[in-house]
């Protein structure tokens, strides 16, 4: 059995379960050899292992590798694209709230170009990807990829298959757009979804609800929200008059929380957990992906973000914050009002309620 880490980086998870299936292959005696290269940080080590005189099928097999991965990004692009149109491949492009600024960079470039509304998508899979789709992953598509389309006017659309194909640039491109002095589409909730938090949470009361959303996961639990200092700061400021809602991980959106208000239906429903972010006084968070959804509203938020060297996700470390989240000088999210603050401080109640007096509602 391989020992397994605390802390993984991007993609690790996913190297694991392909070196566990190559194991599983190797064990009935029929592999002969195995070249491999691993990345670590930003090097390669490249290795081989086996018969020697398997080299040159070694060789045929990183030249189709070399084509797959190529084939996987430059191959998919129309030479004449219609920016009206977009894929997006579930085997190769994350299966997580990073949907939300994706759709926002397509939904720009459309504009951009003059495209006609709306924009077309379609979900496609590469049929050589080595991805494998859960039976968890593909909840998450239906219950938060699928619908995320409605929150930008776009729609499926089975002729976008040959749509363009769009990395995953994080907020890069947005951010570039704006200081261009394009505008940044903002979320189109459905309507009944917004009626429905109004009825609930809104309507006949003087103060609107602040959210707390809690990341519980038993994933990079390193990530996860503070659990004594959230429940804690959440009474404080329903001691100093504040109506709040906590809003929890999903797995746990029917267990009760100290007392707490908390809110179910937003745990699991994307429409109404953004109808309510959209209704809020103030929406609070970790880095985590509903944190995606406040960046292309107007509504107040504050998220707390443990940003080092010492992180063990490449995405939490300085260097690619630069490079992918379009901060300005002061490190704030750059299409962002003064409303809306990144918090570089671990989340402990003592920053926690600092941060609130700072935002000054």
């Amino acid at each position: 059995m391989l020992e397994k880490s605390t802390h993984r980086v991007a993609g690790n998870e996913k190297v694991l379960e392909g070196l566990y299936k190559a194991i599983e292959r190797t064990n009935k005696g029929l592999v002969r050899a195995m070249g491999i290269q691993l990345c670590e940080h930003h090097g390669v080590e490249s290795s081989y292992w086996g018969d020697e005189n398997a080299k040159a099928e070694i060789v045929f097999g990183c030249r189709t590798l070399e084509f797959m991965i190529i084939s996987s990004t430059a191959k998919l692009q129309p030479t004449d694209p219609d920016l009206s149109m977009a894929q997006y491949d579930i085997g190769l492009h994350p299966i997580c709230f990073d949907i939300i600024p994706w759709l926002a960079t397509v939904e720009m470039a459309r504009v951009r170009a003059g495209a006609p509304a709306p924009l077309k998508m379609c979900f496609v899979r590469t049929t050589n990807s080595l991805v494998h789709l859960t039976p968890e992953r593909m909840a998450f598509f239906e219950k938060v990829i699928r619908p995320a389309l409605t929150l930008f006017g776009a729609v499926e659309d089975t002729q976008a298959a040959g749509g363009r194909f769009v990395d995953f640039t994080g907020l890069r491109d947005i951010a570039y757009a704006y200081g261009k002095g394009e505008q940044i589409p903002k979320l189109q909730i459905p309507k009944s979804a917004v009626d429905l938090v109004y009825r609930t949470y809104i309507e006949g009361v003087e103060q609107r609800p602040v959210t707390i959303t809690l990341r519980e996961t038993g994933y990079y639990e390193y990530r996860n929200s503070n659990p004594k200092a959230w429940p804690l700061f959440a009474r404080w400021l329903q001691d100093i008059g504040e109506r709040v809602i906590v809003v929890r991980d999903t797995a746990k959106a029917d267990e009760p929380l100290d007392g707490l208000v908390t809110c179910p239906s937003a745990s699991r429903d994307l429409y109404y957990r953004a109808a309510l972010y959209a209704q809020a006084k103030a929406n609070l968070f970790v880095t985590n992906g509903p944190w995606a959804l406040a960046l292309f509203m107007d509504v107040p938020w504050l998220c707390f973000a443990s940003i080092d060297d010492e992180q063990p996700e490449e995405c939490n470390r300085p260097e690619w914050w630069a490079k992918f989240m379009g901060l300005n000088e002061q490190k704030q999210i750059v299409f962002a009002n003064d409303k809306q603050r990144i918090v570089y401080k671990p989340d402990t109640f003592d920053n926690l309620v600092a941060a609130w007096k700072e935002l000054d509602l």
